[in-house]
């Protein structure tokens, strides 16, 4: 009596994929992104360990999506939506954030004998 059990048969067992895990999935993409373009200057390699993160993260949704979700139906898409916006103020804020750090805090240059005030004027 042991039935065998077709693959579409098994896909409409498993869990529907919905918004918060694609929310969920674009968060773990995109986090990483963050660290790296924030404080990337600060602590170069950490950009190696964001994109072996990323490589396992990716290969981790990729098994998600094939064994443990429903198929989601193709529907077109004009992009990515809000995330790009978040993505422009990250690279915006990395900016500021990078030449912070490089101007206060890094004490491998000759602008730590510099005052605030022309510190303040650099940045």
């Amino acid at each position: 009596t042991d039935k065998l059990i077709s693959g579409l048969e098994l896909q409409t067992k498993c869990s529907k994929y919905g918004s918060d895990d694609e929310i969920f999935e674009y968060l773990d993409m995109i986090l990483p992104l963050g660290f790296v373009l924030l404080f990337g200057v600060a602590l170069p390699w950490a950009s190696i360990l964001c994109l072996v993160y990323t490589s396992f993260q990716l290969r981790a949704n990729a098994y998600k999506h094939i064994f443990t979700r429903q198929r989601v139906f193709p529907a077109r898409a004009a992009g990515i939506g809000l995330w790009v916006k978040a993505i422009q103020a990250m690279g915006i804020l990395a900016v500021g954030t990078n030449v912070g750090i490089l101007v206060f805090v890094k004490t491998d240059h000759n602008m730590m004998q510099w005052s605030y005030e022309r510190k303040f004027l650099v940045f």
